[in-house]
């Protein structure tokens, strides 16, 4: 009996070792799916950042008046401005850029410059201001708010404060520039 108990102990603890083994095996494989998920999802995120350091700086044509008209009503309606209280979009005489005015890359001659927007509004509140310009800044990265005039509006509630607000909203683009027109 004694051999006989002695083998039934070493069978059970054979039983016991291989369950073991095929339990870790189980479980080793899973712990590297779940470092191979890991560590793709680093790499979407190392790619993700150096997308963002290539994200669009400049235009690459002067945009068209009704497209930023577009635009401003669009951030109006988000800000929760009236279509009344824009006064006018007017555009602004464009230029080349003061600083590195021109580049020359490979075959094309690229001419850097600039775009400027006057965008006015009567009576706004000041949060309805600040809503319209944090969503422009969202929804047009490439505008830069270059000036901004505030003047007290007239207000039949004492309790409201409202302004009359002008904008000058600017972006740099480029442009193909002739051989001879390159400084």
């Amino acid at each position: 009996m004694n051999r006989l108990h002695a083998t039934a102990v070493i069978v059970a603890c054979a039983l016991a070792i291989a369950s073991a083994w095929i339990w870790s095996t189980k479980h080793v494989d899973q712990l590297r799916r779940r470092e191979s998920a890991i560590t793709a999802l680093a790499n979407d995120a190392g790619s993700v950042l150096a997308l963002r350091v290539l994200r669009e700086r400049a235009s690459l044509n002067e945009r068209p008046r009704q497209d930023l008209i577009a635009r401003v009503n669009e951030s109006m309606t988000t800000a929760g401005l009236a279509k009344g209280s824009l006064l006018g979009v007017t555009t602004e005489a464009d230029g080349p850029l003061l600083s590195s005015s021109a580049r020359t890359t490979g075959d094309s001659n690229l001419e850097f410059r600039t775009q400027a927007m006057r965008v006015a509004f009567k009576g706004v509140k000041p949060g309805q201001l600040g809503e319209f310009l944090e969503d422009w800044r969202l929804r047009q990265p490439l505008w830069t708010t270059t000036a901004l005039e505030l003047s007290r509006a007239a207000s039949k509630d004492a309790d409201q404060e409202r302004f009359d607000a002008t904008i000058v909203l600017s972006v740099i683009y480029a442009t193909d520039a002739e051989p001879g027109e390159l400084p």
